[in-house]
């Protein structure tokens, strides 16, 4: 059974050049078209037993408005104030999640899409010991985030930093956990650390610097920030991203 978290509790306002709220601009792609956060439910490679989105009150009834478009069930919770990053938000749902202790968890976006056998890859690295998979596209500049793979186990990530050039192994902003218990308690462990980003803020990436297991990467090549104006342009148009 497999939980999905999408922490959209931002209000947008880094990407008017794309849409006035960003999970709402829209997406047509093979003669289908949705919003964003649709777009990107239906094309992320994995399958759910239900999503949480999390947002901001004021969003509400903009995404309840599109929800019975997703492939998955979705449950839309919502939150009286903006927080200090993602990790933050997911944190601000704690008792909630904790119903929910033998799930595994996914953490996403709402403006990523990607090519990959999701569902296969994570029940082939289960059984070697994987309590986070992260899914990686080769990089350099210091605008994504990073792993550092380990010299001694082939796709074993040692540590993750945000914006950070560890390697050319950049992070995409999709997070897998083996349960959500096993997530919870390291996320808990990377706030009380004050474990931030150089902007301050709280990322899922940090969360996997506390775990005790494995941590493998999955390197993929198509992969899409819908988020970004130039390659949402590029994904329309039917092109790769490449930076």
């Amino acid at each position: 059974m497999r939980i999905g978290i999408l922490p959209a509790n931002g209000l947008g306002k880094r990407f008017k050049n794309i849409y006035d709220f960003k999970p709402l601009a829209p997406i047509k792609k093979d003669n289908i078209e949705d919003v964003m956060f649709i777009h990107s439910i239906n094309n992320i490679g994995v399958n759910f037993d239900i999503i949480f989105v999390i947002c901001h009150n004021k969003n509400v009834n903009f995404f309840n408005k599109f929800i019975g478009k997703s492939k998955f069930p979705i449950r839309v919770i919502p939150l009286s104030k903006e927080t200090n990053g993602p990790l933050h938000t997911i944190l601000s749902i704690n008792k909630k999640l904790e119903k929910f202790n033998d799930y595994e968890a996914l953490i996403f976006n709402c403006d990523q899409v990607l090519k990959w056998k999701g569902d296969k890859i994570i029940a082939n690295l289960k059984p070697k010991g994987a309590e986070g998979i992260i899914p990686t596209i080769t990089r350099l500049s210091n605008r994504h985030s990073y792993a550092e793979i380990s010299k001694n186990e082939r796709h074993r990530i040692i540590r993750v930093r945000e914006k950070e050039v560890l390697s050319d192994r950049a992070t995409i902003g999709l997070y897998w956990f083996k349960n959500m218990k096993i997530f919870l308690d390291a996320a808990n462990k990377c706030f009380e650390a004050n474990d931030v980003a150089p902007n301050k803020e709280f990322y899922v990436s940090h969360v996997y610097n506390y775990l005790k297991g494995k941590v493998y990467e999955v390197p993929i090549k198509k992969f899409w920030s819908l988020g970004e104006e130039e390659n949402y342009k590029i994904y329309l148009k039917g092109g790769i991203q490449t930076d």
